[in-house]
């Protein structure tokens, strides 16, 4: 998918969630390009770093209490868990 295009569907996605009423949601976003063994394998993605700083902005903090990363068995740093605001009206 195209970075426009995956932020798109991200607020989509917890927007809508919201209006469900949903309180808690999983966004995989990947670990990005592997590095090497001197790297330390980490990964690297675009989506990855960027959806923080999208969670941040006020069309969706106000929607989420709560972010983290997900436990390993939900995809780990690869995926983040939001907990969303009750949906009010």
């Amino acid at each position: 998918i195209k970075y426009k295009t995956a932020k798109e569907m991200v607020y989509d996605f917890i927007l809508s969630s919201h209006k469900k009423g949903l309180r808690l949601v999983l966004i995989i976003t990947g670990k990005g390009k592997r590095l090497n063994i001197e790297s330390g394998w980490k990964g690297s993605g675009i989506l990855k770093e960027d959806l923080p700083k999208w969670l941040g902005c006020g069309a969706l903090s106000s929607k989420i209490i709560y972010y983290d990363s997900a436990p390993a068995k939900y995809g780990g740093t690869g995926a983040k868990l939001l907990y969303l605001k009750k949906a009010t009206g």
